[in-house]
């Protein structure tokens, strides 16, 4: 499933996003595709009360356009994020997709950011190298090796949310 955020199509890079985000100890859930609202990908920090939305868009050309619908639908799932996780900060909603900008009618928000999907899937591969290295150590060198790796903030929500965004930017306005 992790291989399909860079190589699926949309409904297949949901999948992929949402177990990213289940192997990071997030609470991962596909909103709109449960309950038919919501962001596609949806991760909780449970023990910190923070939430981040995903919108994929990984079938747009490259460079991509992001329309007024698009920008729109964004609005609508970051208020039904407040909305159903009241005493949850929103740390954004992340459109997943390929570089570009938006159309001159549409109207981002600033909690609006765009990914692409490489991102992700370096992150993905960031965290699968971490555990295959865990894997060599013996069973009492793993736990003193998870414990050194957890006890920073290196896997925090919101420090992974900055290396997603690393090759990401702001969703800018600019395509006629």
């Amino acid at each position: 499933t992790l291989s399909l955020i860079d190589d699926g199509v949309p409904n297949e890079a949901e999948a992929g996003v949402r177990a990213l985000g289940e192997l990071l100890g997030f609470t991962s859930t596909r909103p709109d595709n449960d309950e038919g609202t919501g962001p596609d990908v949806l991760w909780r920090d449970d023990a910190n009360a923070r939430q981040l939305g995903f919108e994929l868009k990984t079938d747009k050309d490259d460079p991509a356009t992001y329309f007024k619908k698009d920008v729109s639908q964004g609005h609508d799932h970051l208020e039904w994020m407040a909305q159903t996780y009241p005493d949850y900060e929103i740390l954004g909603l992340l459109f997943v997709g390929p570089s570009g900008k938006t159309h001159t009618q549409a109207n981002p928000s600033q909690s609006m950011k765009l990914c692409t999907p490489w991102s992700l899937a370096a992150m993905r591969d960031e965290l699968l190298a971490l555990l295959e290295d865990l894997r060599k150590h013996t069973p009492m060198e793993r736990l003193i090796a998870i414990g050194k790796e957890t006890e920073g903030s290196r896997w925090d929500i919101e420090a992974v949310v900055e290396r997603a965004l690393a090759s990401g930017v702001r969703i800018r306005q600019g395509a006629g």
